[in-house]
């Protein structure tokens, strides 16, 4: 997680800072303010194609291991493990956001 930043009046900073944040791979950034928590869930929710892409990696997994498989593709690609996690961080993130209304 990034830390915070102070000047709490300048929304477009922080959010400048949000995106860098992301970009470099923090997974959030500290919200001192009101005003930045809407700033902060917009930069990190995951976008539609993440969030729909995620859906196929954990729908084929629970095929593979119905069917007893241990090889996943998705897409054409071999999943591991490591996708199935990712892609389970990604919906828990989009559904926590959501729940915020």
């Amino acid at each position: 997680i990034d830390g915070p930043y102070t000047d709490i009046k300048n929304i477009d900073e922080y959010r400048r800072l949000c995106h860098r944040a992301r970009l470099i791979g923090f997974d959030g950034k500290w919200v001192l303010h009101p005003a930045q928590v809407d700033v902060a869930n917009d930069v990190w929710a995951p976008s539609e194609d993440e969030i729909a892409q995620a859906k196929k990696v954990v729908e084929a997994f629970a095929e593979a291991e119905a069917d007893g498989r241990g090889v996943v593709v998705v897409d054409g690609r071999m999943v591991e493990n490591l996708h199935r996690d990712i892609a389970e961080r990604v919906l828990a993130t989009a559904e926590a956001i959501s729940a915020r209304g």
